[in-house]
């Protein structure tokens, strides 16, 4: 909401505040300047309507939940690789390609293999119930994955305090 402020509209109500605050409009209310600040220009509100859902979603507590505690890893590297799981760096793609892969890659990375099977059942194609099955163990054993070896960090990092 910082970003569609205006004079007439202040919204830094979730910018933090202070001196030292990166917000330059509240460094001003904290220094008593207010009726010296103009806000520069804004993101029109029909911008931040559209994308103001995109934040949200990625703001979710549960989203958020995983990058806490040591449980980091080089998430470019990651999500690369997905990528290249879906078009091979071996073979020569349409750029239209490529950005399909890029997409199931960021389905699957997000959401698993039940991101795929939703993905799918909104193009209306047919999934049996053996990819389901598959898709949900597949989903099961990479979430313990992740958690032992989220375990296995954040043990590392409390014996090496």
């Amino acid at each position: 909401m910082h970003f569609v402020s205006t004079d007439a509209d202040p919204q830094h109500h979730f910018c933090p505040t202070g001196e030292n605050s990166w917000c330059k409009y509240n460094q001003a209310k904290f220094k008593n300047s207010l009726e010296k600040f103009k806000h520069k220009s804004s993101v029109p509100r029909a911008v931040m309507d559209m994308i103001k859902p995109i934040f949200k979603a990625l703001s979710n507590p549960t989203l958020l939940k995983r990058c806490l505690g040591g449980k980091n890893q080089n998430t470019n590297e990651s999500l690369n690789s997905l990528i290249w799981h879906f078009c091979s760096k071996n073979t020569n793609s349409s750029r239209k390609i490529s950005q399909i892969a890029s997409n199931l890659a960021c389905i699957s990375y997000n959401n698993g293999g039940k991101g795929i099977l939703d993905a799918l059942k909104e193009l209306e194609l047919d999934t049996d119930e053996q990819q389901v099955k598959d898709s949900l163990l597949r989903d099961k054993e990479r979430i313990k994955l992740a958690e032992r070896c989220c375990q296995k960090t954040t043990l590392e990092a409390r014996k090496a305090k």
